[in-house]
């Protein structure tokens, strides 16, 4: 075998072998050179004509990263000033595809303010979507929300919190975890192997020993410490103590409900973050009724980060792909807007 065969051989096989490492990790959307005029266009043309072209929408909004889509909303509104994208797409939608559709115009950090402010206005334990996004972010997430917050709400989000929160103890959390009380949110590193086994020591074993009060070391632990040393703790933790992990414990023992859905919210995405957001879009589309908003919510927001994973997790979880969930339990154009943003733009090749 030649020197120049057993090289490209060697290409092969690494090639081969990244796909396979790296295939079911990462985003499903990525940032791919496209020409926002023209898609701002491609997008006039889509609402302005006799009968609206659902295709062209799905395939531009869903196939975008959201700076793109923001651009392309900006450039559609310069083209046509006396319309606004947001406002024309919706008039020319309807229902869950509308929905999904103005979801898609809005940055990131503003659809998910938008998303924390109506789980805050509900008010009520089956919409906490305002914990789902709070309690997984560090502060490089938190920060633009938070700005993204005032800008369209005219409030701070720790004093909507502080008004819409009825329950203290929750409330005391989620306010230090988003950098209230002059202290930071938590930093995405972070890590003291010397803590660990101090830090198992927290975990609450019998009732009573959860709130601030009762157990300081924990609101502290959950509510500061970095994701990657939440997670190290719950390992150990685990190890230790196998019929009765974490999760169990604090289901077990912290007897006030919002404060136990916010801890084993916390403990969760630490231990697998991929796996705790899969299990939500398995929770949404499990049984009677589809939580339309939790499946907004993950795989917009996740198709720019680890969809993928989130995807490969789903499979482990229930044997099935999302993909054929997301068919079973949705129809139309809103269904096809799910599945372009499941499937990605990685091999897209029309940029309009």
């Amino acid at each position: 075998m030649s020197v120049s065969t057993v090289i490209t051989c060697f290409y092969i096989f690494l090639h081969i072998s990244i796909e396979v490492v790296c295939g079911d990790y990462g985003p499903t959307i990525i940032y791919r050179e496209t020409n926002i005029e023209e898609d701002a266009k491609a997008v006039s043309a889509a609402v302005d004509r006799w009968g609206t072209d659902e295709s062209a929408l799905i395939n531009i909004l869903a196939g975008r990263t959201s700076k793109q889509r923001n651009e392309i909303v900006n450039s559609y509104n310069q083209l046509n000033l006396k319309q606004n994208m947001r406002n024309k797409v919706r008039d020319d939608t309807s229902g869950t595809f509308q929905k999904i559709l103005v979801k898609l115009m809005y940055p990131m950090e503003e659809f998910l303010a938008r998303e924390i402010r109506l789980s805050l206005e509900e008010n009520n334990k089956k919409n906490v979507a305002y914990i789902q996004i709070l309690c997984t972010c560090n502060k490089e997430m938190l920060n633009p929300i938070k700005e993204a917050y005032f800008k369209a709400f005219q409030i701070s989000l720790p004093q909507d919190i502080e008004n819409r929160v009825e329950d203290v103890p929750a409330r005391m959390f989620l306010l230090r975890v988003i950098g209230s009380f002059d202290l930071p949110p938590r930093s995405f590193e972070g890590f003291d192997d010397k803590k660990v086994k101090e830090h198992m020591k927290y975990i609450p074993e019998s009732k009573g020993k959860c709130r601030l009060e009762e157990n300081g070391k924990l609101f502290t632990l959950l509510s500061k410490e970095s994701f990657t040393h939440i997670s190290t703790v719950v390992r150990e933790y685990g190890a230790k103590h196998k019929d009765d992990p974490v999760v169990k414990r604090i289901k077990e023992n912290c007897e006030d409900d919002l404060l136990r859905i916010v801890y084993t919210t916390i403990v969760s995405y630490a231990e697998h973050p991929a796996r705790y957001y899969a299990q939500l879009l398995k929770d949404a589309m499990d049984g009677i009724g589809t939580k339309e908003r939790v499946l907004d919510l993950v795989i917009i927001w996740r198709s720019e980060i680890d969809l993928k994973e989130v995807n490969k997790s789903f499979y482990e979880l229930t044997h099935q792909s999302l993909e054929k969930w997301v068919k079973g339990d949705t129809d139309g154009d809103y269904e096809k807007t799910l599945l372009k943003l499941i499937e990605g733009n990685a091999q897209n090749t029309d940029h309009h």
